[in-house]
């Protein structure tokens, strides 16, 4: 479960460290943001569409081999809060001790 938080939290922490840094009227921060909506659509639907898949395969499977694919790939959506709300304070608490040091 970290390693699923961390991946969407580090794409908090680039998109808002970018907000604060450069501002709103900066590209890099629409790129930033993309890079976020897609992470954050990959840690829930498509991780989602891959599990239903496995699970399918499975049942198909179960005849002829014994080994199984992994059915649990998806995050829950608790996972991916956690994962925003650990960026966002993440990015917070840098930029905030950048700005108290500069």
């Amino acid at each position: 479960m970290a390693s699923q938080v961390i991946t969407v939290a580090l794409s908090q922490v680039l998109r808002l460290s970018f907000f604060f840094k450069e501002g709103i009227q900066e590209p890099s921060l629409a790129v930033a943001m993309a890079l976020a909506f897609i992470v954050v659509l990959d840690a829930t639907s498509l991780r989602k569409q891959v599990e239903n898949h496995a699970k399918a395969l499975n049942v198909l499977n179960s005849q002829i081999s014994k080994t199984k694919l992994r059915e649990r790939i998806a995050h829950t959506r608790i996972e991916v809060l956690a994962g925003l709300l650990t960026g966002v304070m993440a990015a917070w608490i840098v930029h905030s001790s950048y700005v108290a040091y500069s």
